[in-house]
This record gives structure tokens, C-alpha cells and sequence, in this order.
């Protein structure tokens, strides 16, 4: 039972993990357009 909820909670980090890199993508395209205005 402990192993699978190690099993889980990693993959939420992981999950959350993902979140970040794509909303960092989000900021960067919005910088890139904000300088090319």
C-alpha cells in the first residue's frame, strides 16, 4: 500500500512537473511577441 502511494504521489510531481515547463513555454511565447511589437 505504501509503495503505491510513493507510486502516485510521484507522478503527481511529475504531473506538476509538466505544468511548469508548458507555462513557462506560455511566458516565454509572450515575451517573444511583446519584443517583436
Amino acid at each position: 500500500m505504501s509503495n503505491r502511494n510513493t507510486k502516485k504521489k510521484k507522478k503527481k510531481k511529475k504531473k506538476k512537473k509538466k505544468t511548469h515547463i508548458y507555462i513557462y513555454i506560455y511566458i516565454y511565447i509572450i515575451y517573444y511577441i511583446y519584443i517583436y511589437i
